[in-house]
């Protein structure tokens, strides 16, 4: 079973752990990833937010926080993907063979076989929410605008 656990910033700088998410000064919140006796540690500054978690496959989660996304690899310890977004996270969406990673303006579309970036979106205005209808994907902005990826 793979949690999330908080920990504190002393606690963060004895851990021998692999650092997800570089360590910035603005960082008020600290937690690690464990599977079992894997794990990651990472940051973030927001102390209203809560990483997001999913599982993508068999021991291969997405994670997201902040202006940050990675995807890990607990069987390989590795990490497979790692983004520094431009705007804040909001979600992580799947449709079909994609991997949709959501920030408030802006929606990256990752192939979700080999991790490659295949394009991304701006947005016209905040995210407000995405729908699956049939094959075609509906992105809804704050001011009602309404996009098709």
């Amino acid at each position: 079973m793979v949690e999330i656990i908080e920990i504190s910033k002393v606690d963060f700088d004895l851990h021998n752990m692999i650092t997800l998410f570089d360590e910035n000064k603005a960082n008020k919140c600290y937690a690690i990833i464990l599977n079992g006796l894997v794990g990651y540690q990472f940051a973030w500054q927001s102390e209203l937010l809560k990483p997001l978690l999913l599982k993508l496959d068999n021991e291969i989660y997405c994670i997201g926080i902040d202006q940050h996304f990675c995807i890990l690899d607990f069987n390989k310890r590795d990490i497979l993907l790692n983004i520094n977004l431009m705007y804040n996270f909001y979600d992580i969406r799947i449709f079909h063979d994609w991997i949709f990673v959501i920030s408030e303006l802006e929606i990256i579309k990752i192939n979700k076989y080999n991790l490659d970036i295949v394009s991304e979106f701006g947005l016209p205005d905040y995210y407000e929410k995405m729908e699956f209808i049939n094959n075609e994907i509906r992105v809804g902005c704050l001011n009602g605008n309404q996009i098709i990826l």
